[in-house]
């Protein structure tokens, strides 16, 4: 019984204003595979999904785990071509591709479809709200609003001439929808804005900090260090992203020491999860602490390696 009760209060943290805040401690899945559904896992108390495979998940993962919550990932800052038939598909939340009008940019650097927004857009305000509401309607606990960081890519790439201020503004109205809606939000990425509005958002996401070596950089203000950080490390970051791939052996310590929350994936973020707790607890731990951890000499051996665990040990 007593068991339980630590569990609960590990997994319902309420702001005072009504919305979902996570514990720093939280059992985490991290799935944005295209696939129409979110995989069940036992002992996950947190599911970070996609906003539209969210519509049919949440009802299954509450049915095998009540207390658990879901926070449903959508891209703000960017307009994706090949999600125009669910953006049309949302009832009173729908909208069509004409929505976006001239507000669509220069395609995203990486990401086939996919085209950057001027967040300065009031179309691009309308639509994101639409998508908040229709993520309240469906039973999310919160969002993850993704690629809010374009400012600082150039209009060369985004072709928009964006100002931090500019981007901090359009942030700052996501986060007030969401809490406005009774929703949780998290600021994911746009490291150069957390010291700056932070205090704006319950958690932090960050992909690949340790690559980056931003992760301290949640850690210079002690009220920002209070919230929970979600870090995720991929496991052939070098292969599917062109990015030094990390050694868990080192950053893993370093994000328990830390009470950081560390998942190891791979980058197509599918179901296989290894939190950095697990890793350690099964020993494959072994180099010193550092700031940054990547592999050494033979990295595609390593990395197969890494993945192989990741694999095997997933949980």
């Amino acid at each position: 019984m007593i068991k339980h009760v630590f569990r609960l209060l590990a997994v319902v943290t309420v702001a005072a204003a009504g919305w979902y805040v996570p514990p720093k401690n939280v059992s985490w899945q991290y799935q944005l595979s295209d696939t129409g559904s979110a995989s069940y896992i036992p002992g996950v108390d947190l599911y970070v999904i996609d906003i539209d495979t969210a519509r049919d998940s949440i009802p299954y993962i509450k049915k095998k785990n009540p207390v658990a919550k879901v926070v449903c990932y959508f891209s703000a800052g960017t307009f994706e071509a090949y999600r125009v038939d669910w953006d049309e598909d949302r009832g009173p939340y729908s909208f069509s591709k004409e929505a976006w009008g001239s507000s669509i940019g220069r395609p995203m650097d990486g990401w086939p479809g996919e085209y950057w927004v001027d967040v300065r857009s009031k179309r691009v305000r309308r639509i994101a709200k639409k998508r908040i509401k229709f993520a309240k309607s469906i039973g999310c606990a919160g969002v993850d609003p993704d690629n809010v960081d374009g400012y600082t890519f150039g209009k060369k790439e985004t072709g928009f001439s964006l100002t931090r201020k500019e981007q901090q503004s359009f942030i700052t109205y996501l986060a007030e929808t969401a809490h406005s809606l009774g929703l949780g939000i998290g600021l994911k990425n746009a490291i150069e804005l957390v010291s700056r509005i932070g205090s704006k958002f319950d958690w932090f996401m960050n992909e690949s900090c340790f690559t980056f070596r931003e992760c301290m950089e949640y850690s210079k203000k002690k009220s920002l260090s209070k919230k929970a950080l979600f870090i995720v490390e991929y496991c052939d970051a070098t292969s599917a992203l062109g990015e030094p791939t990390q050694d868990p052996g080192c950053y893993c310590p370093i994000s328990l020491k830390e009470g950081w929350n560390t998942l190891i994936k791979q980058a197509d973020l599918g179901v296989p999860r290894l939190p950095c707790s697990v890793f350690c607890h099964e020993e494959h731990s072994s180099q010193s602490p550092s700031s940054s951890c990547p592999l050494e000499e033979d990295q595609q051996q390593q990395e197969e390696d890494v993945c192989l665990v990741l694999q095997e040990d997933s949980y």
